[in-house]
């Protein structure tokens, strides 16, 4: 009697191993994406915060009527030193993260609301 593997044996480990692999496949693209996507998001609370540390000490910027609107550059907050880094790669894309901060006056609360945008019109 032979010792080892037969050829149908050694076939059925390599269909069982290839199945697995390719439902992991994408299962590991989604979780890369989503980490991508989060990451992202991180930034934009950062340049967010930075705009609104900015927005303090330039409070002429603000706009004082509801439904106005005034805008910071991201280029603006690292020119200024407010973000510590000399561009900012966006993680889903790999290209430069640029745009704007956009600041509105809410006048029902009271409140400054800010949004990123990736254009600085309007």
């Amino acid at each position: 009697m032979k010792k080892g593997f037969s050829l149908v044996e050694l076939l059925a480990v390599i269909v069982i191993l290839g199945l697995i692999v390719l439902i992991s496949i994408p299962i590991v693209n989604n979780s890369i994406n989503k980490a991508k996507e989060e990451a992202r998001e991180v930034q934009i609370e950062e340049i967010i915060k930075a705009a609104k540390k900015y927005a303090i000490k330039n409070s002429y910027i603000l706009p004082e009527v509801g439904g106005t609107y005034s805008h910071i550059e991201v280029q603006t907050l690292i020119d200024e030193n407010y973000i510590d880094t000399d561009k900012i790669i966006d993680p889903v894309t790999e290209t430069e993260l640029t745009g704007c901060i956009s600041i509105c006056y809410k006048c029902s609360e009271v409140e400054y609301e800010y949004e990123f945008k990736t254009s600085c019109q309007g």
